[in-house]
């Protein structure tokens, strides 16, 4: 099969760029309450998208006449989507939830045989998913803490969040052929960023605590979001197929550990963390190497 090589490079900078998330959310968290952190973050990712984005009165009529998308897009990508996320991380342990996520690429590849007609399951196809899944629990796994409690409602929440990503997938592949890119990334995003500050203010006590290191955070992740996510609508406006990019989520978590590992004093890397990363490795070849028509 012809090997996107331009495609292949955006999804993984914007995958990359997601296994960095972490480590802002762990720092901006102490200063406020975490639907009020997420809310803010994803409000001004909306802004930055949209001021970069340019051309704003053909952008704004284009938006305006499909107001309907980017509500639905607002809602499940970002307000539904994370909302899920932080109430199921909340209650799980990191590595658990690194599984419970891990699955969303299978969940991708399901749904898109479904409701894609040129992005159908095929035998190595199916195989090389599943590979990825077993790869991100073995580097789950390998962390020093385990998989922690199984809270019933957190893995509930979290495996929602990840059907939730894999739906949202569908949707804009769907939708945002009649909507630009980019645009719509930065709308929904301030939509989705909107509602989670609403639902933060009726759920939760808010503070904000003013430290530089809280703003410093809440920029970084801003920044983040806009670029990953405006990658990721990019190629889902294009014509690459979703099991494709959802493939490369497999490698989050594997960035996340090898991060981990650079950065964090007392991590340091397993025989199992590497076995797992050779388990996802092994995924990205087979899927490459397939020969079943799609």
């Amino acid at each position: 099969m012809k090997f996107p090589i331009r495609e292949t490079i955006l999804a993984v900078f914007a995958c990359f760029l997601w296994s960095t998330a972490f480590v802002g959310i762990k720092i901006g968290l102490p200063y406020t309450t975490p639907l009020n952190f997420a809310g803010q973050r994803f409000m001004l990712a909306g802004i930055i998208t949209l001021i970069f984005a340019g051309n704003y009165r053909a952008n704004f009529r284009s938006l305006k006449s499909h107001f309907f998308v980017v509500v639905k897009v607002g809602f499940l990508q970002t307000f539904l989507l994370y909302l899920l996320f932080y109430l199921g991380l909340n209650r799980i342990s990191g590595a658990l939830g690194a599984v419970v996520t891990g699955f969303t690429p299978l969940w991708a590849i399901v749904l898109a045989h479904f409701f894609m007609a040129n992005d159908r399951i095929t035998p190595s196809k199916a195989i090389s998913f599943v590979l990825g899944v077993i790869g991100i629990i073995t580097v789950a796994v390998s962390s020093g803490n385990g998989l922690g409690t199984v809270d019933l409602f957190g893995v509930s929440c979290m495996i929602g969040s990840s059907l939730v990503s894999a739906i949202s997938a569908i949707v804009v592949a769907k939708d945002n052929r009649t909507v630009p890119a980019i645009p719509l990334n930065g709308a929904q995003l301030f939509v989705g960023g909107t509602l989670l500050l609403l639902v933060s203010f009726a759920t939760e006590t808010v503070s904000v605590i003013p430290d530089p290191r809280y703003f410093g955070a809440l920029l970084y992740l801003s920044i983040l979001s806009a670029t990953a996510y405006s990658i990721w609508f990019h190629l889902l406006h294009s014509k690459v197929k979703i099991s494709f990019l959802n493939l490369w989520k497999f490698i989050i978590p594997v960035f996340g550990a090898i991060l981990s590992w650079l950065i964090l004093p007392n991590e340091s890397p397993t025989a199992m963390a590497v076995v797992g990363m050779i388990l996802v490795g092994a995924a990205i070849i087979i899927y490459y190497a397939r020969k079943e028509p799609d």
